[in-house]
């Protein structure tokens, strides 16, 4: 896995937010996020 960027705090769009960018193995860019107050 080749991270592009991340873990990153982003407390601009929610509390404990959190984000990481990589390249999956086809070269796309996937962004995967946390948010710890999300019911489901």
């Amino acid at each position: 896995m080749n991270v592009i960027r991340g873990p990153i705090e982003m407390n601009h769009y929610s509390e404990g937010y959190y984000t990481m960018d990589f390249y999956d193995p086809n070269g796309f860019i996937i962004e995967i996020a946390y948010r710890p107050n999300v019911e489901i």
